[in-house]
């Protein structure tokens, strides 16, 4: 039998190994690339919210890292245009589809659009 001194050394390291797991995974910000409506796929519909985007045209939800698929950190038509020459078996420079985790202490980028007042409504 284990003696209650060896136990307790036995729950503390076990509880620091715990801890110090959780604490590596805080941070830590995961997305598809090139999936800027953040639906779990790339799909035409992308590139077409990163055009509406850019255009100030309202969007039910955009993710602005996974919109970045060239990683320069701007949004543009450029990252659109690679998802449709990806779409198209054009090969690009860039592996989208994949799952990318990247170190951040910024909350989430994706964000839910809210109409404005100035809006009009998307009829389906």
């Amino acid at each position: 039998m284990m003696s209650i001194g060896k136990r307790m050394i036995c729950l503390i390291l076990m509880s620091s190994l715990l801890l110090s797991a959780l604490c590596f995974s805080v941070g830590a910000l995961s997305f598809i690339r090139g999936d800027a409506d953040a639906d779990g796929t790339v799909s035409v519909i992308d590139a077409t919210t990163i055009q509406k985007v850019k255009a100030s045209v309202q969007v039910d939800a955009f993710d602005e890292k996974a919109a970045d698929v060239d990683g320069d950190g701007v949004v543009s038509v450029i990252d659109a245009t690679l998802i449709q020459k990806s779409l198209a078996h054009i090969e690009i420079p860039y592996a989208l589809g994949e799952t990318v985790t990247v170190e951040t202490d910024a909350p989430t980028q994706t964000i839910e659009h809210q109409p404005g007042e100035n809006e009009l409504p998307i009829l389906s």
